[in-house]
């Protein structure tokens, strides 16, 4: 929400919290993909989707995209 609403500062905390509280979950990890990537922080992006991937391999279903 904070993302779509152009407030990329509170959507990439609430973000970074939920990765440390479910650090198993891809989800955090994909959004924090798609937000780092709207934000140009390339590296970060990069970081999150092999996190994003990684986990989603151990066969924790994977987010819907937002609409």
């Amino acid at each position: 929400i904070y993302s779509a609403r152009g407030q990329g500062k509170q959507a990439l905390e609430h973000l970074l919290k939920a990765a440390a509280v479910a650090p198993k979950d891809p989800t955090p990890h994909y959004r924090l993909w798609l937000l780092y990537r709207k934000l140009g922080k390339t590296a970060e992006a990069d970081r999150e989707r092999q996190q994003f991937e990684r986990l989603k391999k151990v066969g924790t279903p994977a987010p819907s995209s937002p609409q």
